[in-house]
């Protein structure tokens, strides 16, 4: 079951909690919308996993592990979104729309992935990444651009469209 949440966090937004001494910005934006709700896509659990496993064994690699293991269960239990039908129409959509743009996502499907995770759930996307993610109809928010009472002022209510 899915605890409710108001924010998908994307994979790079992630792989910053994990540093030894996360940005700043995004550590306090992340805070001011925690009351909000975070959520994790499936997709950027096996990005993350994915990235580990390229590793050479040793202790980066056991610390990272660590560290994503401790984030699933401390911050994201219940809260991780898995992959459905309903999510691969709505990528189907995504990647359509980005491909009548001239903005093809081909080379980067688990961002249309993740991209679709949000538009169908009404989620707010909070990236670094904002060129991948614009055009597919998920509000999107950069963390390390904007500081979090800004954000919190200009976050979208569940529904709401996005904004380019």
């Amino acid at each position: 079951m899915i605890i409710p949440a108001g924010n998908l966090l994307d994979t790079n937004v992630v792989s910053e909690m994990m540093r030894p001494n996360p940005n700043r910005r995004v550590a306090e934006f992340l805070d001011a919308i925690a009351r909000e709700g975070i959520a994790l896509s499936v997709v950027s659990a096996w990005e993350i996993l994915n990235g580990i496993g390229r590793l050479p064994s040793g202790k980066r690699r056991e610390d990272l592990a660590f560290r994503f293991r401790s984030l699933l269960d401390d911050v994201f239990e219940g809260r991780v979104f898995d992959w459905s039908l309903e999510d691969a129409e709505a990528c189907a959509r995504v990647m359509e729309a980005k491909r009548r743009c001239g903005e093809s996502l081909d080379n980067h499907v688990p961002d249309a992935m993740i991209a679709a995770t949000a538009v169908r759930h009404g989620l707010t996307l909070i990236t670094r990444n904002e060129k991948e993610f614009r055009n597919t109809g998920v509000h999107v928010v950069n963390p390390w651009k904007m500081t979090p009472v800004i954000q919190l002022r200009a976050a979208p209510r569940e529904g709401r469209s996005a904004r380019q």
